[in-house]
């Protein structure tokens, strides 16, 4: 086995220093193994390494070209730790460029922008979200949300208003499904109106002799 294989198999089991160990060796010899960076800054950040890697997470993104979307949110994570939201969001705007609209990437910039009040970015984020959601609804009640959290208080009522106007569309039994309901529920207390009663369908009438 070598040191490479080594470290990734010891950081699976936590055993942070030996795995450092193992992966440096390796990267003596290979020091443009994407893969073995990845896995020394994981094992350096659990050993509280953070300045290494963070270093690490840097070069092996760069490596990896682009990288996958779990493997950013990672490094993400602890450069937002050590350097800050700021240096973290940069990226993951990178990856978004690389990778496209990637949801994971941009639930983690949703929730970043949104931590810090950054409104217009968290904007961003949930709107292309919205586009691509099989099920939109979520995400047009998250935009309403976000634009009242803003002091947007009229672009917020219209939001809300279109999300109702958009259920209110929806066949009865699908608008009546738990996760639709809950949402109309709280779209209709936003707009300071109760829900409709449900449409009943009149009994068909007798057929005629």
């Amino acid at each position: 086995m070598s040191d490479g294989i080594r470290g990734r198999a010891l950081n699976l089991a936590r055993q942070w220093a030996a795995a450092l160990a193992a992966l440096e060796s390796h990267l003596k010899t290979q020091p443009d193994d994407a893969e073995s960076v990845f896995q020394r800054a994981r094992a350096q950040h659990h050993l509280g390494r953070l300045d290494e890697a963070v270093k690490d997470y840097r070069h092996a993104l760069l490596l990896m070209e682009p990288a996958a979307a779990e493997r950013v949110i990672e490094a993400a994570e602890v450069i937002r730790i050590h350097e800050g939201t700021a240096a973290s969001l940069v990226i993951l705007d990178a990856a978004l460029q690389k990778l496209g609209p990637d949801p994971a990437l941009l639930q983690q910039t949703l929730k970043l922008a949104e931590k810090e009040g950054l409104h217009e970015r968290a904007l961003s984020a949930v709107q292309s979200l919205m586009e691509q959601a099989p099920r939109p609804e979520p995400w047009m009640l998250r935009r309403a949300e976000i634009l009242r959290q803003a002091g947007r208080a009229d672009d917020a009522k219209a939001a809300w208003s279109s999300l109702r106007d958009h259920l209110l569309a929806l066949p009865n039994l699908e608008r009546g499904t738990p996760l639709l309901a809950q949402i109309f529920a709280e779209t209709q207390h936003a707009l300071g109106t109760s829900a409709p009663a449900p449409v009943i369908a009149a009994p068909a009438s007798p057929p005629k002799p």
